[in-house]
């Protein structure tokens, strides 16, 4: 592929070709396989995970920087939440143009301890760099594991699958089409200051250790793309029989503006709940889901095959967020 440019590629296949040369560095007793969300360190209890964004692909032009920090926090969360784990930290790598005004400082740090205190962890430091860009930020995420580390590669042929709805699905899709429609922000196009803040179920953590859990995999780049990142992972296919509960805004504004919500929610992406698998019945699952305050729905099955996603006996077309050829389907 020398010579083709990294748009033209495209995010899996460049992952893909990363993982071919990075494996054999991969601890060889490590609980969770290369690729993987988030990584177990053996012989401890810790796991660890790291997540990045360009201003230029990730800030909405009219969102707030501390809007834009609070996602951040909230990707390398995810990723340990969806592995059993319990968050502990962060650590937090920033590029800022120097000509940047100290305001965006404040905004961008305001927002990255709201989320701190949100899901009750700990600043673990962190490097601030001049940057050539407007800016850059990645975040290292620490968890202590929990009874057993989750993995997205071991679903298998019929058992149930879940979803947590801690934000519901189809936010940043409805904000996007209407900046799409209106060229503005959904306060200045439908009055309503509509922000995109989506939270990661910490009490999927607590759920994991009650009940039996095969496999799971968080919503970051659309349902749809962590479907089949599930299902290839794990060498299966889905049947998808419940289209997941949509965001308040999303079922309100989605109908009322003429935009499509079940591409919003097949597509969007930054929804941050967990998919996970399980052979319990979704009675037992529910029951427990509901005892301890954690939103959640069944959505599907789990079927022999190699990689398909199906809603009603039809393949659903792949689809989300490509980093590198900026698109979502």
């Amino acid at each position: 592929m020398k010579g083709k440019p990294l748009s033209t590629l495209g995010e899996d296949y460049i992952v893909e070709t990363i993982l071919k040369w990075t494996g054999k560095y991969h601890p060889p007793d490590s609980q969770t396989p290369p690729g993987d969300d988030a990584y177990d360190i053996p012989n401890s209890n810790l796991i660890l995970s790291i997540d990045g964004y360009s201003l230029e692909y990730s800030k909405y032009e009219w969102e707030e920087w501390g809007d834009w920090g609070w996602r951040a926090i909230t990707s390398a969360i995810s990723d340990l939440v969806c592995k059993g784990a319990k968050p502990y930290g962060v650590a937090l790598s920033l590029g800022l143009n120097r000509n940047l005004d100290f305001n965006v400082l404040e905004d961008l740090y305001r927002g990255v301890f709201e989320a701190l205190e949100a899901y009750g962890v700990y600043l673990l430091g962190g490097d601030t760099n001049a940057s050539m860009e407007e800016a850059w930020v990645t975040v290292s995420a620490v968890g202590l594991k929990g009874d057993k580390v989750l993995t997205r590669f071991k679903a298998s042929p019929g058992e149930y699958i879940y979803t947590t709805l801690e934000n519901g699905y189809g936010l940043s899709g409805l904000i996007w089409n209407l900046h799409r429609k209106y060229g503005a922000s959904p306060k200045e196009s439908v009055g309503v200051d509509i922000r995109l803040r989506p939270k990661s179920p910490v009490r999927f953590v607590e759920l994991a250790s009650q009940i039996d859990i095969s496999s799971s995999v968080d919503v970051s780049d659309g349902f749809i793309k962590s479907l089949y990142l599930l299902a290839t992972s794990s060498r299966v296919s889905i049947s998808l029989e419940n289209m997941p509960k949509a965001n308040k805004y999303v079922e309100e504004y989605g109908p009322r503006e003429g935009i499509d919500v079940k591409e919003c929610i097949f597509y969007g992406g930054e929804d941050y709940e967990v998919i996970f698998t399980s052979k319990l019945e979704p009675d037992k699952v529910l029951e427990t889901t509901s005892k301890i305050g954690l939103e959640c729905m069944y959505i599907g099955r789990v079927l022999e095959g190699e990689g398909k996603v199906y809603l009603n006996g039809k393949e659903i077309s792949y689809g989300g967020w490509d980093q590198f050829r900026s698109t979502t389907s």
